[in-house]
């Protein structure tokens, strides 16, 4: 069995090796509002904030994200005798597997022809099977398919197959990272406390304004923009994608905006999301379950969050309660969902739940920062995951529905986030910055 250790290498990091994550922050910040692309607008966005009433300003910092899926990137390969190639690969795109293994083992111009004639005649060609096995956890990251492209370069060289197992280290050091985000919002209140303006930039690497443009709230005065600031950090799908990062900074925005208003917040998202029954409906189920009307009391607090995307409706609830050493934990998340016709409970529900551990995990403890052009975590003890013993008591509620099926594989993830900043903003009056938060 041969290891990469085994390898004796000096690197040179090049003009890249002075990369740190606070340059990356610098060069997020100095992007003005005026220099991001507009997504979305809706009403005078200049016309209201001259008049200028109450406002309320944030700005919302989230980090670089790995994947860590329980099983490291593998995949085996064989080139048999009579030139087929097998590939065994966890992979979520078997077909983009084929692609990249047909493009290794043949030159460009071949590659070309075999492309149009596959798209003309239907015809495919059969040298290259890909076996699908269980994932081990992909949440977006074996839609790459580096692993395979690898273990297919180094099985040329053999005559029998050849198994790639990455270290965890490779795994967390060479992943395609949920990009960082900085968002600078502004928000006007007129004199009864409701928003009448809003004003959102997203700023990232080929970020997008999924989630954010539009959001679900009846504002008439809005606008969401976009600024891209590239950087050489490998960028990926991870679960939820773009609305993960933008819901978190349109619900808890929401938030600071109702507490300068002095507004209940799931009051006020009512009041907001006058067209949009289904949304309407999870919120109240959820809140009704949660006891929100009663459940603000000495050393706990609660906050909610929601998310109408992939044709579902997600609202949630987290409770948090103080504990002796003045942290907080996370009690309870309760989660109701409208995803039209429901086939299978069962399923809809274990998808909840995992978002929902997925999710409370990435709000608290995952971060990814870069050193000397390097990431600097590396396993476990320095880029941790939620534990069994830290996972709350979770509820969840299902609508039932005609609608057309939504998806549920992403929709619990983006609400959790913020339902938990903002029952940290009512238990502490303090919002928060920058995620992962601390509860301790």
């Amino acid at each position: 069995m041969a290891k990469v250790e085994a390898l004796k290498i000096d690197w040179d990091y090049g003009e890249k090796g002075n990369l740190t994550t606070d340059s990356i922050i610098e060069g997020l910040r100095s992007g003005a509002v005026e220099d991001g692309e507009v997504a979305w607008e809706a009403g005078d966005i200049a016309e209201a904030f001259a008049e200028h009433r109450t406002l309320v300003e944030a700005e919302y910092l989230q980090p670089f994200q790995a994947h860590v899926p329980l099983e490291p990137m593998n995949c085996t390969a064989h080139f048999r005798d009579d030139g087929r190639l097998e590939i065994w690969a966890p992979t979520q795109s078997p077909s983009a597997a084929y692609n990249v293994a047909k493009s290794i083992t043949q030159s460009k111009i071949r590659r070309g022809l075999e492309e149009v004639r596959e798209k003309l005649l239907g015809f495919r060609d059969e040298s290259v099977d890909v076996h699908t096995t269980l994932l081990g956890g992909g949440f977006g990251r074996r839609l790459q398919q580096d692993y395979v492209a690898e273990v297919v370069k180094i099985a040329q060289h053999y005559n029998r197959p050849v198994q790639l197992v990455w270290t965890r280290e490779e795994d967390v050091q060479h992943d395609h990272y949920h990009p960082m985000t900085l968002h600078k919002l502004k928000g006007v209140l007129d004199d009864n406390g409701m928003p009448v303006a809003w004003d959102h930039l997203v700023a990232g690497h080929n970020v997008s304004a999924e989630g954010a443009a539009p959001h679900p709230y009846a504002i008439g005065h809005s606008r969401v923009s976009v600024l891209d600031y590239a950087t050489i950090i490998p960028k990926g799908a991870w679960r939820s994608v773009a609305p993960h990062y933008n819901v978190f900074a349109v619900e808890h925005f929401l938030d600071e905006l109702a507490l300068a208003g002095k507004q209940d917040p799931v009051e006020l998202r009512l009041k907001l999301l006058g067209d949009q029954p289904r949304l309407r409906k999870v919120l109240e189920m959820v809140a009704d379950s949660a006891n929100w009307s009663n459940g603000l009391g000495r050393g706990v607090a609660m906050g909610a969050g929601v998310v109408s995307r992939w044709g579902s409706h997600v609202a949630q609830v987290v409770e948090v309660a103080a504990t002796a050493t003045d942290g907080w934990r996370v009690k309870k998340v309760t989660c109701a969902i409208d995803c039209g016709i429901v086939i299978n409970p069962d399923i809809v529900r274990q998808q909840m739940e995992g978002s929902i551990v997925f999710g409370l995990s990435a709000a608290t403890k995952s971060k990814i920062t870069i050193k000397n052009g390097r990431v600097e975590q590396s396993n476990f003890h320095n880029y941790p995951i939620l534990g069994i013993h830290e996972t709350p008591e979770i509820e969840v509620l299902i609508v039932q529905s005609e609608e057309e099926p939504g998806g549920i594989g992403e929709p619990g993830v983006p609400p959790l986030a913020p339902a938990l900043a903002n029952a940290l903003l009512v238990a502490t009056g303090q919002p928060v910055r920058e995620l992962p938060l601390k509860l301790g």
